[in-house]
Formats: structure tokens, C-alpha cells, sequence
């Protein structure tokens, strides 16, 4: 559930989070860098050196619970 109180199914966070790891950030258009911050449920990640998203497994990838700072 988001903090705004909408319900996702289980396969759909799943889903978006498997985008969120498998893409190389680096070579998307808005131009991420080593900088690029991602806040999820308030907690924050950074890019690895090769432009990818290292979230540790049961972090729940909803854009709702997300701020992106680039």
C-alpha cells in the first residue's frame, strides 16, 4: 500500500522493481549520473559505476513511494 492508500498487486511491484534493477540509468535520455539520488519509502539509493540500481530484494518499487533526483 502507498502512502497515499492505494493497494498494488504483488506482481506489479515486482515487476517495476525488476525494471527499476535491470536498467542501465546512464544511457536513459533524461541523463541520471553518479550523482542521480533515487528515495524510496524514504530511503536513499544511489547508481552503481555502471549505471545500474542495486535495491536489495523486499524493497517495493512503486513511482507513488519514489522521488528521483538527478
Amino acid at each position: 500500500m502507498t502512502d497515499g492508500g492505494q493497494i498494488y498487486p504483488e506482481y506489479q511491484i515486482k515487476e517495476q522493481m525488476a525494471a527499476f534493477k535491470t536498467t542501465n540509468w546512464f544511457k536513459d535520455e533524461i541523463g541520471y549520473s553518479s550523482k542521480s539520488k533515487f528515495i524510496i519509502d524514504g530511503k536513499e539509493y544511489k547508481l552503481d559505476k555502471n549505471g545500474y540500481l542495486n535495491l536489495p530484494d523486499g524493497v517495493d518499487c512503486v513511482m507513488e513511494n519514489i522521488k528521483i533526483i538527478k
